[in-house]
């Protein structure tokens, strides 16, 4: 469960998440 290649692959759709919400969270704002 603990494998490097799963640990990378969660962190990079949680990186891919927090930039999504990020984008959406400043485009109403410019």
């Amino acid at each position: 469960m603990s494998a490097p290649g799963i640990r990378s692959q969660a962190s990079c759709d949680r990186l891919r998440e927090l930039h999504v919400l990020h984008v959406f969270t400043v485009i109403p704002e410019a």
